[in-house]
């Protein structure tokens, strides 16, 4: 295993992609690699798409490779945000490696910068004994003759974190650059503060020739140029036309590999940019419904739109994944994810009632099991799409984790308003949402951690509920709510403005296969007599009966009971997180 580190924001991409691709070409050994980025100013951070992308490169060679995104932003801002060097020629990005030895690395991990390409074997770089040494480096082709014969080029350096943190290299070097104004700063404050250090052969850090056949490593530093006048000159390995002019035909095959991964790239982006995403979760049991919802939908699309629906499923059978499968359209993709591992790590902690499946917690799981989808539509399967579900998707999410609409059901009724304000702990009753149709802003759940939050409370209080994953979410995206028009999730116990309707929801026990007296219960059969299952729907309502109609009015007095008792009892959310000022 070869460990290596870059730093860099999202404009690096380029240069760690040509460094993968060229790694990748030269070593098949498989590679951890720490990408350490930040926000900062005008400045983006490097992606998870990007991060993706560059896994998958090393995943070519070797499919035991990883890499991981590390997020220096908060140790910046604290040490050297307002340091005099934090405004020169180069990047901030270039002081993030002096945090190495405060994170979770490898002990040791060879540093290198993004305009570096690989042209040989690095794992007698990486074996490269340097027990009581801090790092081992090149001497910096111009600095020996300006700054010092000693001065090291610390665009690559083979690290030794204990041994860092052991003398205080990176510490005092991070209080020197945020106390004193330093040409090239970080590398200088390495140099005057190093104790101990090995010195590697030019060709692991070649900074000047591009033609020696022996160069592991090529550094695509500044040059300095005597003729026909002084002047300096900085390619770098992206610039592809420049490097094949200039520099070096040495490495036209990697540069022209990066040139079609590139635009691999920039066309996944494009397509996922463009892409309406809408999950799904279900069951077995719950297809036929499923079936008229996803129908519904692809009626009502833009035929000038392309969309993709997950269904999050769990052990649904090949039949029906092949039923729902045969649906989509030329605009309209379908596929299935199966949840089954992710459910397995929480199962035995999950609460249900008589009429829910673990399916209702599959929506959980969406930010972390999605990493290249940063916004998407969740709807339930009892729902019926009326209208263009573009439109619900392009609600403006102004920062907030999900846009959703209030709850009908619960603030029709005084036991369920005092519920929600005193048990789950939302302010007013109008502020608590129904998650059974949402836009989930996907990234800032991932960045703010939605699973683990959820998890945390899960394991660590077990509250009892009456709508499980919904009273979490709620508790979660505490007052980071967007709140939509209830035309897009119109229950059928709402009989207001009937003419403005985009997406009816057939919620709690309110459902047109069970009851024939169901509000807006006309859209779903509209829809149903499309799909295989009518006959079977049609027979459910037949069979329901008086002992299914008694089964319902027992399950809701019973709802209602056990909303009076978490609401008077001392273990639920509210009464041991907000009155505590608990912090999640």
């Amino acid at each position: 295993m070869i460990s290596v580190m870059y730093a860099g924001n999202d404009k690096m991409f380029d240069g760690i992609l040509i460094s993968a691709l060229s790694s990748v070409k030269h070593n098949k050994e498989p590679f951890n690699v720490y990408i350490l980025t930040m926000e900062y100013g005008e400045f983006k951070p490097m992606s998870e798409s990007q991060r993706l992308f560059i896994e998958k490169v090393y995943k070519q060679a070797n499919r035991n490779s990883k890499v991981f995104l590390i997020d220096v932003g908060e140790l910046f801002k604290k040490h050297l945000c307002n340091s005099p060097n934090a405004k020169t020629d180069y990047t901030p990005y270039s002081f993030l490696r002096l945090f190495a030895d405060r994170l979770d690395l490898p002990d040791k991990i060879l540093y290198l910068d993004t305009d570096t390409v690989i042209n040989g074997d690095l794992l007698p770089l990486f074996n490269t004994d340097i027990e009581g040494y801090e790092y081992a480096a090149v001497l910096d082709y111009y600095g020996k003759y300006f700054m010092g014969y000693h001065y090291i080029n610390s665009g690559v350096m083979l690290l030794n974190l204990p041994e860092i943190r052991k003398t205080g290299l990176f510490k005092n070097a991070v209080k020197l650059c945020a106390d004193k104004r330093l040409f090239l700063p970080d590398q200088t404050a390495i140099h005057r503060l190093t104790k101990n250090k090995y010195l590697l052969p030019r060709k692991y850090n070649e900074q000047k020739d591009y033609e020696r056949e022996e160069t592991v490593i090529q550094h695509f530093t500044k040059t300095i140029l005597w003729l026909p006048y002084f002047h300096t000159r900085n390619i770098k390995p992206w610039d592809t036309v420049l490097v094949k002019e200039f520099l070096t035909e040495k490495y036209n095959d990697i540069l022209k590999e990066y040139k079609l991964k590139r635009q691999e790239f920039e066309e996944k982006v494009m397509e996922t940019n463009n892409k309406i995403t809408v999950f799904y979760s279900c069951d077995n049991e719950y297809i036929p419904y499923l079936a008229v919802s996803v129908f519904s939908l692809i009626e009502n699309a833009d035929a000038n739109k392309n969309y993709e629906i997950v269904v999050l499923q769990n052990e649904i059978s090949d039949k029906n994944k092949e039923i729902i499968s045969n649906m989509q359209t030329e605009n309209v993709k379908i596929r299935f994810k199966d949840v089954s591992d992710k459910l397995k790590t929480i199962a035995d902690k999950l609460s249900l009632r008589d009429y829910y499946s673990l399916s209702i917690y599959f929506r959980i799981f969406i930010p972390q099991m999605f990493p290249n989808i940063d916004k998407a539509v969740y709807i339930d399967c009892d729902t019926v799409v009326l209208s263009d579900i573009a439109e619900l998707y392009n609600t403006d999410l102004e920062g907030n984790l999900v846009a959703a609409a209030t709850d009908v059901v619960v603030t029709s009724d005084d036991v369920f308003v005092e519920y929600v304000e005193n048990a789950v702990g939302v302010e007013e009753a109008k502020k608590y949402f129904n998650s059974g149709v949402m836009v989930m802003n996907l990234e800032t759940m991932r960045n703010e951690d939605l699973l683990g939050n959820f998890t945390y409370l899960l394991n660590t209080y077990q509250f009892e509920t009456v709508a499980p994953d919904q009273d979490y979410l709620n508790v979660i995206c505490r007052n980071r709510v967007k709140y939509i028009d209830k035309s897009w999730n119109k229950m059928s116990i709402d009989s207001s403005n009937p003419e403005n309707i985009n997406l009816v929801h057939y919620n709690m026990f309110f459902k047109p296969w069970l009851y024939d007296d169901v509000l807006y219960q006309e859209h779903f059969w509209e829809y149903a007599k499309y799909t295989p299952f009518y006959d079977e729907l049609k027979k459910q309502l037949e069979n329901f009966g008086e002992e299914g109609k008694k089964a319902n009015d027992e399950a809701s007095r019973f709802l209602r009971q056990t909303a009076k008792s978490i609401t008077n009892s001392p273990n639920n959310f509210n009464k041991t997180l907000f009155a505590k000022e608990v912090v999640i």
